[in-house]
């Protein structure tokens, strides 16, 4: 397996510095209109934390549009597409279904009550021309999450892992103030694709909490890494790869690569 490993880059810190120009003076009689007190100006504060979820196992058909309807028609009608970002479909890594990620600015009373929990899970059977599909719905982002639809001939697969105590997406996303928190960027999603389109792009997440710790060993984490890796790369094993790790995720890294 050929293999590249990453780390992320961080920015160096530099002490800012205090602006000792002086605003310039209006002239007499002159109007001044104070900008922090103009009307239709949203204030930064108190914003909500954007919340995504997973959509897997979506008929191999199905456009962006038959997932939106869908989402509306049987999972929430409170879902309010102005206000939502559906991203997706994109190939699923294990079979012929796909997978989308829905983001909310902030979550409607039905899915908050749903999952409320970070584990919850729902599974909705959906009936296609008499095949049947078993999507499934999260928030953990566990396993491998694919984050484009690459174009074809796919020279790499690129896989990022967060480390402890992460979100799997929003690990991964800017923490820039805005007025549209689903829309601060998440690189591995928005940036990554576009860069390098002749790539499959995936997360892999797995149950790292800090707040809730589990009882699996390193060596457990390891194993779960090389199957999930197996069953995506079955019919691709001499594809390259190259790992994107941090913490946690880059000692994962480290260990699959010597052991392959």
């Amino acid at each position: 397996m050929d293999t590249t490993t990453c780390a992320p880059e961080l920015e160096p810190s530099t002490p800012g510095r205090q602006n000792t120009d002086r605003e310039p003076t209006p002239a007499p009689g002159s109007a001044t209109k104070n900008i922090s007190t103009q009307e239709n100006v949203p204030q930064p504060s108190g914003l909500p934390s954007p919340i995504c979820f997973r959509i897997s196992g979506i008929p191999p058909h199905w456009d962006s549009k038959d997932v939106m309807d869908y989402l509306t028609n049987h999972i929430d009608r409170e879902l309010d597409w102005s206000t939502a970002k559906l991203s997706g479909p994109f190939p699923s890594p294990f079979d012929d279904t796909q997978c989308a990620l829905l983001g909310l600015d902030c979550c409607t009373n039905s899915l908050s009550t749903r999952f409320s929990h970070q584990h919850n899970v729902e599974h909705p059977v959906v009936e296609v021309n008499r095949e049947t599909f078993h999507m499934v719905i999260d928030r953990h982002f566990y396993d491998l999450t694919p984050m484009n639809k690459p174009t074809l001939p796919i020279v790499a697969d690129v896989i990022a892992i967060t480390g402890l105590g992460g979100h799997v997406f929003g690990f991964w996303r800017s923490r820039q103030r805005t007025f549209c928190p689903i829309n601060r960027p998440m690189w591995i999603h928005d940036f990554l694709p576009k860069s390098f389109p002749n790539t499959r792009i995936m997360t892999y997440g797995y149950d790292c909490s800090l707040v809730h710790p589990n009882d699996m060993r390193m060596w457990d984490y390891v194993i779960k890494l090389e199957v999930a890796l197996n069953n995506a790369r079955r019919y691709c094993q001499d594809r390259k790869i190259v790992f994107i790790g941090h913490s946690l995720g880059g000692i994962l890294i480290i260990q699959i690569r010597y052991d392959s």
